[in-house]
């Protein structure tokens, strides 16, 4: 009984802190786009290698993405494009991020009639992705890390009451408040 109960402990406990991914830092490409739906101006950066992004390794996806998407959106405000809708693409070799690079901009070119849109091309030298210290990614996975942990403190806290009988009643000693001092409490002996 007690080897399965220490078992059963050490089950939990590994359950509620192994199961959160934890981000690696990874040389990885990417390049954005930026359109409107106000205009048909497009804006694509080059293909850039960022040499410290954050990998979550369980989905083996870039950890804060939308923070790269927000450095081009930022950029381009600043010199008078608001309002763009901003994608930022990653891959981990050249190779792919270029087959990703040449499927994206073909939509954008290939068409019988010729290209609607107004292709605009921002070069590394203009702009180009800063590494991002995913803060609040880590934070989160503490939090739930903690939560989750504290939640199986609480399931063994439950079994170890039912096992023992009950809320008062504990291993070892088993006098209560009232077993051993009725009545005199405020009199000295």
């Amino acid at each position: 009984m007690k080897i399965s109960k220490f078992t059963m402990i050490v089950a939990l406990l590994l359950a509620a802190t192994g199961v959160y991914a934890k981000n690696r830092v990874t040389p990885t490409y990417m390049f954005g786009i930026a359109a409107s739906f106000n205009d048909s101006t497009v804006y694509f950066t080059g293909i850039q290698k960022v040499d410290s992004a954050y990998i979550n390794t369980k989905t083996n996806f870039l950890a804060g993405r939308d923070n790269y998407s927000y450095q081009l959106k930022n950029y381009l405000e600043s010199k008078g494009e608001a309002n763009r809708t901003c994608i930022t693409t990653f891959a981990f070799s050249e190779k792919d991020i270029k087959e990703k690079y040449n499927k994206v901009l073909k939509k954008y070119t290939d068409s019988k009639k010729g290209t609607p849109f107004d292709i605009r091309y921002l070069k590394n030298t203009d702009f180009s992705f800063k590494y991002i210290v995913p803060y609040e990614i880590s934070d989160a996975e503490e939090a739930a890390k903690e939560k989750a942990a504290k939640e199986a403190r609480k399931r063994i806290r439950n079994m170890q009451v039912k096992e023992n009988g009950g809320p008062g009643r504990r291993e070892g000693n088993h006098m209560g408040a009232s077993d051993g001092m009725r009545g005199n409490m405020g009199s000295p002996m």
